[in-house]
């Protein structure tokens, strides 16, 4: 898929809300007996998000949930490029290569949560019906 983007961003998009947790508070959830069995890491939306870009060489940390409230991006994971529409997440997991983003010449609206624990692999498991980095239906019925 080319992607056409001249500029492309992680980040520092109007209206961005994002949580990072420090480093210090990840080890004493993940040492918690009531929080280690599924904790976020890292949470956030970009409202208006063009031009945006994500590629993970060596994966993520955690298990990564992108949500596609509007617009359209892609994700690609294990060789695949997959297009994500509006109404549709898509998870990748741990240590694993990826890059998604907005399409080219447009804009997404996306929130993300990053998440881990003892019970973060069944919980993308129930999620992740279709497959990591397929698009998901985001089904609210």
């Amino acid at each position: 898929m080319e992607l056409g983007l001249t500029e492309v961003r992680r980040q520092g998009f109007a209206g961005e809300s994002l949580i990072v947790l420090s480093r210090s508070l990840l080890e004493q959830l993940s040492d918690d007996p009531l929080c280690d069995r599924l904790y976020f890491t890292d949470i956030g939306i970009f409202p208006r998000a063009s031009n945006h870009r994500v590629e993970r060489e060596r994966g993520s940390g955690e298990y990564v949930i992108q949500f596609c409230f509007d617009g359209e991006g892609f994700c690609t994971f294990g060789g695949e490029t997959h297009e994500i529409d509006a109404g549709h997440y898509f998870i990748v997991p741990p240590g694993e290569q990826h890059i998604y983003g907005s399409r080219a010449e447009g804009e997404w609206q996306v929130g993300w949560v990053h998440f881990k624990g003892a019970s973060a692999e069944r919980v993308a498991a129930e999620l992740n019906r279709r497959g990591y980095g397929r698009p998901q239906p985001m089904d609210v019925s």
